[in-house]
């Protein structure tokens, strides 16, 4: 986002907890992990906008506790991105929901920076061990989110067949193969003696249906014979290490209904969020025909080669889609509702973002 010197220059330090913006809302306090309060902008530029006089965003890490402020009437909406939630969020009375199933993905991120993971037997052996349908099980989404072969959904127009069924689907005998001959090789990057089991530490936020996410990982890669120490670190935390590639591997997510050279520059190049640290010439490429070209076919062909490149080198690997919801109470109203200045419909509630200019109540 663009920054506006003067504000920065005079909140000094403070600057990123000051924002400073031409939105619908003005930004009034922030208390860090309790609440930020915005404010109507009463100079917003598209007139009759916004609606509501004031909103107050707040953190609840505990997802019963959300969905019982919900229900109690405490807070108004309430955002989930847990598949569980979600389904409970549909049983709750005087309720409405906005659900989303877009391209974005629980996934498995390696540090190919970090022997044993630089090897590309023990990525794919990692993978192939992997059972998607067992991940989604136990993170609550069975019947509900489908396994997921790429960065894109069935429904993205980016959406390659020919990626999906290239997926290193679950093979427990490929997977004891490619481990075998990794572990027993002379010349394992880790420099660790033949016949030495793998030994690497999962990290992973402490949430309950991430810690059984976490420990059926576990029992996977256990039953090749890698020793797998699991270690829950907060979210934040977590995301630095990502960022500084000071890990093994880990859960997160990925994928974006956003253009592919964005979502692909980011995580596949020298940036900052390229956490996974693998990078290819083809990938390169691709990316250059996707920065260079408003072809829409030979977009899709860029989009489907590099798609092929990650399955083949697995930095990544998928549960199922990540299905989002923002639940409502009934008074609140035209969430999914939102329009373009000139008319044209918005998208919707999608990843469970709101426009919450375009938002109302009624008593």
């Amino acid at each position: 986002m663009a920054v506006l010197p003067t504000a920065a220059a005079a909140a000094g330090p403070d600057a990123g907890a000051n924002p400073v913006g031409t939105g619908p809302f003005t930004f009034v306090s922030w208390q860090r992990d309790s609440n930020l309060v915005v404010q109507k902008n009463e100079n917003y530029w598209q007139e009759g906008k916004p609606y509501l006089d004031k909103i107050t965003f707040r953190p609840i890490p505990d997802e019963d506790t959300r969905l019982s402020s919900l229900r109690s009437g405490d807070i108004d909406v309430m955002q989930s991105l847990r598949q569980s939630t979600v389904i409970k969020a549909r049983e709750l009375d005087g309720v409405n929901n906005f659900e989303h199933l877009g391209s974005n993905a629980g996934a498995l991120t390696l540090n190919v920076s970090r022997a044993p993971f630089d090897d590309i037997r023990v990525r794919q052996a990692l993978v192939y061990a992997v059972d998607q349908e067992g991940l989604i099980e136990v993170l609550g989404g069975s019947g509900v989110t489908p396994p997921q072969t790429q960065f894109w959904s069935p429904d993205s127009p980016w959406y390659s067949e020919r990626v999906a069924e290239a997926y290193p689907a679950f093979d427990p005998e490929k997977a004891q193969e490619l481990y075998d001959d990794y572990v027993n090789d002379p010349e394992r990057s880790d420099g660790k003696p033949v016949g030495t089991p793998l030994s690497f530490t999962f990290q992973c936020p402490p949430d309950p249906s991430l810690n059984e996410l976490s420990q059926l990982y576990q029992a996977l890669w256990g039953n090749l014979g890698a020793e797998v120490e699991l270690q829950q670190t907060e979210q934040a935390a977590w995301i630095q290490d990502m960022i500084a590639r000071d890990y093994d591997t880990g859960c997160t997510r990925v994928g974006a209904d956003r253009d592919p050279y964005l979502v692909f520059d980011d995580a596949f190049t020298e940036g900052p969020l390229n956490m996974t640290a693998f990078q290819s010439p083809e990938i390169d490429e691709q990316l250059e025909i996707l920065r260079t070209t408003t072809d829409v076919d030979a977009r899709k062909a860029a989009v489907e080669e590099i798609g092929l490149v990650l399955n083949e080198n697995v930095p990544n690997a998928f549960s199922g889609g990540t299905l989002t919801v923002l639940a409502t109470d009934e008074s609140v109203r035209n969430l999914d509702g939102w329009t373009f200045p000139d008319g044209t419909m918005g998208n919707g509630a999608n990843a469970s973002t709101a426009m919450w200019g375009h938002v109302w109540r009624v008593e």
